[in-house]
């Protein structure tokens, strides 16, 4: 099973920890504390919100995570 990486995260929801823990309702710290690779619940939230961002920022935010040569 594989699992998503903490920093391939973030970069799917824009890169920016803070800009992260606001979206998602955490401290900066609750999310620095996150296990990695992400746990099965915290995949989920970040897909969860990913899906909820408008298409095209979808695709930057994707094109950034691939190109910090970060894997999934």
């Amino acid at each position: 099973m594989r699992t998503m990486k903490k920093q391939y995260g973030i970069n799917l929801l824009g890169g920016n920890v803070t800009n992260v823990a606001e979206m998602l309702g955490y401290s900066r710290q609750a999310i620095h504390q996150w296990a990695d690779p992400l746990t099965t619940r915290l995949e989920a939230l970040v897909m969860y919100h990913y899906a909820k961002l408008p298409p095209s920022q979808k695709r930057k935010n994707k094109a950034k995570a691939e190109a910090a040569g970060v894997q999934a």
